[in-house]
């Protein structure tokens, strides 16, 4: 069984290493560094820079305090907003793509020129998901545990109706298992 992981895992790493084996295979470091020197490269790296660091204070400005009161409140229409902040993690991105045309293109729902600017890339790029565990696993965090995102016990464990009762619950213990 081992082999068969090492071998999935082996071709999952291959999958990914190779497109960057195949930029330095292709065009040797030297021509990589002058090609860097173009303007053409330069102002795609200016963009890309611009664009990422943008969207990332866009993200921590607004995706912070939205994934805080995800994780610390319960209100009516939590689920919703839960369910649209993980939305893009469904989605793919051809159709996150079409979606932001036709909510900001020309002839969408807003009806602006936004489409194919450095705008639309920060709205791409910040459409993302608001951070790992922001509302996924911070969902079920227990309000009484803030510093520790431990989910609630299922309502109807009741530890009385265990038979066998030669068991330890390690500390740290809070649900008081061994309480009962």
């Amino acid at each position: 069984m081992r082999l068969v992981f090492a071998v999935l895992a082996a071709g999952a790493l291959a999958f990914l290493a190779l497109p960057v084996a195949a930029i330095f295979l292709r065009v040797s470091p030297g021509t990589l560094v002058h090609e860097l020197g173009d303007p053409v490269a330069r102002d795609a790296l200016v963009v890309s820079l611009e664009t990422s660091a943008v969207a990332q204070l866009l993200v921590v400005a607004l995706g912070t305090p939205t994934a805080y009161l995800l994780a610390t409140r319960r209100f009516r229409g939590r689920a919703l907003l839960l369910t649209l902040v993980e939305l893009p993690l469904v989605l793919p991105p051809a159709v996150a793509g079409i979606g932001l045309l036709a909510a900001f293109g020309r002839t969408g729902l807003l009806s602006t020129s936004v489409a194919f600017t450095k705008t639309a890339v920060v709205l791409a790029v910040a459409s993302a998901p608001i951070g790992p565990g922001s509302s996924g696993q911070a969902s079920g965090c227990d309000p009484a545990y803030p510093s520790v995102c431990i989910p609630p016990p299922p309502p109807d464990l009741d530890c009385a109706d265990i038979t066998y009762r030669r068991f330890t619950v390690l500390p740290p213990d809070p649900h008081h298992f061994d309480g009962d």
